[in-house]
């Protein structure tokens, strides 16, 4: 769902680094997805400051794509509780109705809700480029800003077998984005992201949730460093009913000490597993065991066929002289 972080060429100047990013996404019934991107940008000590940050996303439909920042500003918002970050959650204060300060998983943050965000095709039309735009207050040296956002993206299950599908979603793989990437320059341009901040604290990092549709989808085959159940929904309401949930962890994933940094292609990797609806899988098998009643019908029906035909041709062959002649000596 994420081939690069990228800056745009008015601040390639700045040296900037993601901090701390959350995926969390719904699978739905219909095979859609809902996303919610959270994520914390870091602009270094003596850099120029940043105005915009961009992703290319490996997908070419247009998302439903909408601002989620003021989210952070409200403390009751379900994922902005303590038990979603190891550092908490916590809105220091509000200064007006577009700017906080935020204590988040021990970063101290801004956020702004006036962002502007749109997405566009890539140069050669093979993905999408999501912008989000802040120039009005850009962010400089030695600080952090909190980004949240929410977009759809349908049809993405590959059919395998019947009632059983394919799921697979890329982070940091370029390999059919070559030429994009190339012409976006991304190479010069890549915002990073860490593994992992502090790896003591576990501050930050790069972590992806995965809910299936309550009830409805099941899976025990996913790649996943976790596997627990929600009943979490992407209104921030609790569903009341539990679903499978799968979490991968960029820190599990790449355990080396060496990989500090993820980087497109550098360090690609993808969540993927099997997925089957057991309503339809119920639904397969009570047409399964239909056919077999039926088929066990036609057997019979067959088989009392083939004795009136056997019998047909043996009558044909003894003839009708010996069935009268048989008929006369009952009769006498």
């Amino acid at each position: 769902m994420l081939v690069a972080f990228f800056k745009s060429h008015e601040d390639k100047r700045c040296e900037c680094e993601i901090v701390k990013f959350v995926d969390r996404i719904w699978l739905g019934k219909s095979g859609d997805l809902e996303v919610i991107r959270t994520f914390i940008i870091y602009v270094k000590e003596g850099s120029d400051p940043l105005s915009e940050i961009r992703m290319l996303v490996p997908f070419r439909q247009t998302p439903d794509l909408f601002d989620l920042s003021h989210t952070c500003l409200q403390q009751d918002y379900l994922f902005n509780s303590r038990t979603f970050s190891t550092g908490g959650f916590k809105i220091d204060r509000i200064n007006a109705e577009t700017h906080g300060i935020i204590t988040y998983d021990f970063f101290k943050t801004e956020v702004f809700t006036n962002n502007r965000i749109k997405s566009f095709d890539s140069p050669n039309k093979t993905a999408r480029i999501i912008a989000i735009a802040f120039s009005d207050h850009p962010i400089k040296a030695e600080n952090f800003r909190l980004f949240r956002l929410t977009f759809k993206v349908t049809s993405v299950l590959d059919k395998l077998f019947p009632r059983v599908y394919s799921l697979k979603l890329n982070y940091f793989d370029k390999s059919l984005f070559v030429e994009d990437c190339e012409k976006l320059g991304i190479q010069e341009l890549e915002v990073p992201a860490n593994k992992v901040f502090d790896p003591r604290s576990k501050q930050g990092g790069f972590d992806i949730f995965l809910y299936l549709a309550e009830g409805r989808m099941s899976s025990t085959n996913f790649n996943a460093s976790t596997q627990t159940t929600a009943r979490h929904m992407p209104d921030g309401t609790d569903s009341g009913k539990l679903s499978q949930k799968f979490i991968w962890r960029a820190r599990l994933i790449f355990p080396s000490d060496e990989t500090k940094l993820l980087r497109c292609e550098e360090t690609k990797f993808s969540i993927e597993g099997l997925i089957s609806d057991p309503y339809e899988l119920e639904e397969l098998r009570g047409k399964m065991s239909i056919l077999e009643i039926g088929q066990v019908k036609i057997r019979r029906s067959s088989i009392i066929a083939l004795i009136l035909a056997i019998a047909s041709i043996v009558l044909m062959f003894i003839g009708k002289d010996w069935i009268i002649s048989c008929f006369s000596k009952v009769f006498k």
